[in-house]
């Protein structure tokens, strides 16, 4: 009997976090070496982030790897895994589906705590997937219904469990996001100064390379 207690105990504590990031580190090390982590996982540093990001949102180590995943510099979490999270949560009190299909999703998400009762709103639609430009990549092509209820639900969960989830993100939200505009903040008299130093260095030197020459 005690040796089964003791195989329990062992079973359990592998399946644990590393309680230290020093110990998250060899983990990743290993998780590498095994050669059966995801293609963006390529690098021990890559993965403790994972591990770390995991271990602060309460996850295990191969659901960490496996679903935390970085895109333009930030972690994301898919919709499904947010969820899985925020069930654990004490205030979580369900999630309710106003429409689901090809057009639209709109869902309510519930949290109740001995004080008050909030309910969060998340929607979107086909017509915002386009303004975003994610009708054309494959997934919202042949699965328009799933991907928005998945980004209908990501908004909801994060609006009203922003302390669980820790404000990440889903990758598509992440990939939607558009290049920064880059302008020329230089005042025009500046710019006009500038061209007017620059033209007549670039005038005399052409006009002394014929003398060099000949």
């Amino acid at each position: 009997m005690e040796e089964e207690k003791k195989e329990v105990a062992e079973i359990t504590a592998s399946t644990m976090m590393p309680a230290t990031f020093n110990n998250r580190y060899q983990m990743s090390k290993i998780l590498v070496q095994s050669g059966l982590m995801p293609k963006s996982m390529d690098t021990a540093e890559k993965v403790c982030v994972a591990l770390q990001y995991g271990f602060e949102l309460g996850l295990s180590p191969m659901v960490s790897v496996n679903n935390i995943s970085v895109v333009n510099g930030k972690p994301t979490l898919g919709a499904d895994i947010m969820h899985a999270i925020v069930r654990h949560a004490k205030e979580y009190g369900g999630v309710e589906w106003v429409c689901q299909d090809d057009k639209r999703a709109e869902c309510i998400v519930h949290r109740i705590n001995a004080n008050y009762k909030e309910d969060v709103r998340g929607v979107f639609t086909m017509e915002m997937a386009q303004k975003a430009g994610l009708d054309k990549k494959d997934n919202w092509k042949n699965y328009p219904a799933r991907m928005l209820k998945h980004r209908a639900l990501s908004y909801a969960l994060r609006d009203a469990f922003p302390d669980v989830l820790a404000g990440i993100y889903s990758p598509d939200e992440i990939e939607a996001e558009t290049a920064p505009e880059i302008r020329n903040i230089t005042p025009p008299e500046e710019q006009l100064k500038s061209a007017e130093t620059v033209t007549p260095k670039t005038t005399q030197t052409m006009a002394v390379v014929p003398d060099e020459i000949f």
